[in-house]
């Protein structure tokens, strides 16, 4: 009886001088806790180094069940079906959206930045202008616009029973695979054909068009005319808005850059 009552209190005491708080949440964890029961935190973290911040950045990528390549081939095998999946409860299973949109849109931010094609001698100062801008200024403003088309898309598809977060979902995995798919339709013609850049650049919204269609399609549920009829309203209104917003900052740009009205002639 003693030997039980000397025992119960030990384990009292280590559980009293041991327990522990969530780095996290700040839940109480146990000794023999590996993660926290609250929000699946580790229990016991180790000191950040190196070789830690390495592993985790190529687990980003490669992880078997929630990497960003996988994610790639899913949004390209099942558009729409991967945004309904992660708004429906699968959030460890597939890559967060927000940091796919920022690291795609990241890529094609640097590849456009030093793929750069310059000028010929003798061009105008207007054109220099706008290159610069294209380069520098199209994916962030491509990519701060989701919430944009996210409110149009929530506008026209109301009756889906999507809210606005919903829509800003599908429409961030839809940018991002957009951005990655504007990478190959940019390097193919800088590389290989600079002729045929307005080409690519063409058959590029093209295929992007159908794309957002069959994404549209599977993550509302519609028929294909009742979806098409609202793409192309969504769009031509997404197309509008982005135009004048990039006219807007067009001008800014042009503004501090020093450009006047005689530059125009030159």
């Amino acid at each position: 009886m003693q030997v039980s009552i000397v025992l119960k209190n030990y384990l009292n005491f280590l559980r009293i001088h041991l327990l522990m708080n969530c780095k996290s949440c700040g839940a109480s964890l146990e000794p023999a806790y590996l993660f926290c029961p609250a929000c699946g935190e580790l229990a016991h973290a180790h000191r950040l180094d190196i070789k830690h911040v390495i592993e985790e950045f190529i687990h980003a990528f490669v992880h078997a069940d929630k990497g960003i390549f996988l994610l790639v081939k899913q949004l390209v095998v099942a558009p729409g079906k991967t945004a309904l999946g992660y708004i429906n409860g699968s959030r460890k299973k597939f890559f967060n959206p927000v940091s796919f949109l920022l690291i795609a849109g990241g890529i094609s931010f640097f590849l456009r930045d030093k793929l750069e094609t310059n000028m010929p001698a003798g061009s105008k100062k207007m054109a220099h202008l706008i290159g610069e801008f294209v380069h520098r200024y199209t994916t962030p403003i491509i990519i701060l616009t989701v919430p944009v088309l996210s409110f149009y898309s929530w506008l026209f598809f109301k009756s889906s029973g999507k809210n606005y977060a919903e829509n800003m979902v599908m429409n961030m995995y839809m940018m991002g695979e957009y951005h990655l798919f504007t990478i190959l339709s940019f390097i193919l013609p800088v590389v290989f054909a600079p002729q045929l850049s307005v080409f690519f650049t063409i058959a590029s919204f093209l295929v992007m068009a159908v794309y957002y269609f069959i994404t549209c399609r599977n993550f509302y549920g519609f028929g294909s005319s009742r979806t098409l009829t609202r793409i192309i309203v969504i769009e031509l209104l997404y197309l509008l808005t982005t135009t004048v917003l990039m006219g807007i900052a067009m001008l800014i740009f042009f503004i501090q850059s020093g450009l006047h009205i005689k530059d125009l002639k030159q």
